[in-house]
């Protein structure tokens, strides 16, 4: 069995990668939520988990990539701009 930690050359191991496609999955599911509420899609709620999926897509695409040092700055930029902060429900 592999080491799910090793990067295999990548931007972020397997581990991280498999947390990211659960989270992805998690944000699909709860803006599906949302726009059922009244107000749907122009909820800044929903608005902040579209941003977030957007994010957390970027992530992915990038983290499975060949690893360079521009490829993980871009990951590191996006954990110090905060881009995958707690919304909270309501």
């Amino acid at each position: 069995m592999a080491n799910p930690l090793r990067l295999n050359g990548k931007n972020l191991c397997d581990a991280a990668l498999e947390v990211l496609h659960n989270l992805r999955v998690h944000l699909i599911a709860r803006m599906n939520v949302e726009r059922e509420k009244p107000g749907g899609t122009r909820r800044q709620t929903f608005r902040l988990l579209r941003t977030q999926l957007k994010s957390v897509i970027e992530f992915i695409r990038v983290g499975q990539l060949p690893f360079t040092p521009l490829r993980m700055l871009r990951l590191y930029e996006g954990c110090i701009n905060n881009e995958l902060q707690p919304i909270p429900y309501d």
